[in-house]
């Protein structure tokens, strides 16, 4: 339609004018670039219909803003009219009624009548009074209506806060209980690796002669880890408990003011078994830190018992290596070294029946407790167990083979000791023979 015309940009000019003034939209583009070419035409339109869409639709959010705001404005009015139109009344009407009491009593008197007293109940001073009664109650009713709704709002806004009090608890535990038990796995899995590197170290050990004794196992770096550990673990419980103090005592604080109104007693009571099974969850994580706990110090501890026999290890080697030096010739100092030798050995003996008592017979227990509940039991113990034993058979049959052989150089170096004595007996009475 447009291109029809001998001078369209005149008009379309004449539009934009008329938006710029009427509806407040500006002129993007000049009237004149809607008719170079092709690609500027398609450009300027676009332009031309996103502008107009947005200030006609930002247009039509203001009118329906000013239709609402309108409404409010004209109930506003309207009640001001009425309170108005009551307030002037009344004055009209107590005006009347003063007026009409003050031209009876004139008239009577004029008349010499006696003066009009009302009965009790129709004078000013009663409607005064019915009239402040009336307000005294209308008070008493909105402060009332306003309590309840003021109460209502509050246990809206409490079992809400409780509800979402309650969920970001239900978040902790179960975030906890996923991280303890994740940390229980990775606990059990380096367990193993560690005491896997040290059976193969003491496997290596039985399947040697006692000369070429050693140990390879590094016990104080792990030993440490485990300190470190339990460390942390401590500072997680205590941190746990600390928090979980704090949020029982405004969950039950808000608890208690749901409580004090018997309303919505289905809605109080549903929240109540929520938290009590949240209660309830608590203390079985509670019990996995405390089984968590000891689990650890059981593992603190029976890392102390392979430094004990670690040492007891290295001083046997060292005693073994004393004995390969020994002159074979030297039967008093061999006797003296494989005394030596006996007393490690019996130091190692008590040392596995100490880990028998202690170790083992925790662990024992444990196993004893996953059989009957697999949920009840941190996972270490068991494996404790295991490899404890393994460790003492070990630890026994390497007593065993060095007692066997401690007897048979015992009973080899007696025997080379009465040969020599034997030896010098005979040299003696050969030297005596010499002289005679």
């Amino acid at each position: 339609m447009l291109m029809l015309d001998s001078k369209p940009w005149e008009r379309i000019e004449t539009a934009f004018k008329q938006a710029s003034d009427h509806f407040g939209i500006p002129q993007l583009i000049e009237p004149v670039d809607l008719f170079e070419d092709y690609w500027s035409d398609e450009r300027c339109i676009l332009t031309v219909v996103v502008t107009w869409y947005q200030f006609l639709t930002n247009s039509q959010y203001a009118q329906v803003y000013a239709s609402r705001l309108n409404h409010v404005l004209s109930q506003c009015l309207e009640i001001s009219q009425l309170a108005q139109q009551y307030m002037t009344k009344l004055r009209r009407w107590v005006q009347w009624a003063e007026f009409l009491l003050h031209t009876i009593q004139i008239r009577q008197l004029a008349a010499g009548h006696h003066r009009l007293d009302p009965p009790e109940g129709l004078r000013p001073v009663d409607a005064d009074r019915r009239w402040n009664e009336v307000t005294t109650a209308e008070r008493a009713f909105y402060l009332t209506h306003l309590n309840a709704l003021t109460k209502q709002a509050n246990l809206k806004h409490a079992g809400r806060r409780f509800d979402r009090k309650l969920s970001i608890f239900a978040a902790w535990l179960a975030e906890n209980e996923q991280l303890l038990k994740v940390t229980e796995s990775a606990d059990a899995a380096s367990f193993r690796s560690e005491m896997s590197i040290i059976l193969e170290a003491f496997s290596q050990i039985t399947s040697t002669s006692d000369s070429q004794i050693s140990h390879t196992a590094n016990v104080p770096p792990k030993l440490h880890r485990i300190t470190t550990a339990r460390r942390k673990h401590a500072a997680w419980l205590a941190d746990a408990e600390a928090y979980v103090d704090i949020r029982s005592q405004r969950l039950q604080c808000v608890l208690n003011e749901l409580l004090s109104d018997a309303v919505d007693a289905a809605d109080t009571v549903e929240r109540m078994s929520k938290w009590t099974l949240l209660r309830t969850r608590w203390a079985e994580l509670q019990d996995r830190f405390e089984r968590r706990t000891r689990g650890l110090k059981a593992i603190e501890d029976w890392f102390y018992c392979l430094v004990d026999v670690h040492d007891l290890l290295d001083r046997l080697c060292f005693r073994i290596t004393e004995l390969n030096t020994c002159d074979s010739g030297k039967t008093v100092q061999i006797e003296v070294t494989l005394n030596r030798i006996r007393d490690e050995l019996s130091q190692l003996d008590g040392w596995a029946k100490v880990v028998e008592v202690t170790c083992l017979t925790q662990a024992n227990y444990s196993q004893k407790v996953t059989d009957s509940d697999d949920s009840k039991c941190y996972p270490v113990l068991r494996d404790l167990y295991k490899f404890a034993g393994d460790y003492v058979d070990r630890v026994r049959e390497i007593h065993l083979t060095m007692s066997h052989n401690l007897v048979r150089l015992n009973r080899w170096n007696d025997q080379k000791r009465q040969a020599y004595e034997l030896l010098n007996e005979i040299t003696e009475e050969l030297e005596w023979v010499k002289v005679s």
